[in-house]
């Protein structure tokens, strides 16, 4: 089992982005999108940054890929909210109206060279569960590890081989999986255009040696 981690600055519907019982993580976290395999075991856990409180988010496996802006371009994905790029012929360009990134701010971030779409990886998901605002906290004497991890997370990306930090992540997915409806909750938050450069929290990948 190999984990994702990260603190999420925003919960709006955009990252991550859930229609028609599809996961799609599209936008902000371009380290885990391009490392992050499907069917390999890889799990994403979204926790809440500091202005959502300590709380899970949601788990995610990562069960489809789509690379460099082909999500962007396939149809079957055009009407979803977190697909805000287009591509123009010779380029990939924000889409007018879009609900997140406005003008394309974020742009070199979420897909690279915007000929290329060389960080352009959005990653699927047909298994997860996600709770929204529901109250799912974290604490220091529940599970400890996760909570040091979270405390130090920190801008960029990092990488543990913590097998007891492996071991509650495990516990914790077990948990929610045991507990938590498969109809996902709604987001705690609108919509809007929050920046994730400005505000990233940092991500770790977490697995065995």
């Amino acid at each position: 089992m190999k984990c994702y981690v990260y603190k999420m600055t925003a919960d709006n519907g955009g990252a991550p982005c859930i229609e028609d019982g599809l996961l799609s993580l599209a936008i902000c976290k371009p380290d885990i999108r391009s490392t992050a395999l499907p069917n390999a075991n890889n799990w994403l856990f979204g926790f809440g940054g500091k202005d959502l409180g300590r709380r899970l988010i949601y788990i995610a496996e990562v069960t489809g890929k789509v690379e460099s802006g082909g999500y962007y371009r396939q149809p079957e994905y055009a009407s979803r909210k977190d697909c805000i790029y287009r591509w123009d012929g010779s380029r990939y360009a924000w889409k007018q109206g879009a609900c997140f990134h406005l003008d394309g701010i974020e742009i070199d971030s979420d897909i690279g060279d915007a000929a290329l779409a060389d960080k352009g990886h959005v990653l699927l998901s047909t298994n997860f569960r996600y709770l929204g605002g529901t109250r799912w906290e974290i604490t220091s004497t529940r599970l400890p590890e996760i909570n040091k991890l979270l405390d130090e997370l920190r801008r960029k990306h990092r990488i543990s081989h913590s097998e007891t930090l492996l071991e509650e992540l495990r516990s914790v997915k077990c948990q929610v999986w045991a507990t938590a409806p498969i109809m996902p909750a709604q987001p705690s938050s609108p919509v809007d255009h929050c920046s994730c450069l400005s505000n990233d929290e940092g991500s770790a990948e977490v697995c065995s040696r």
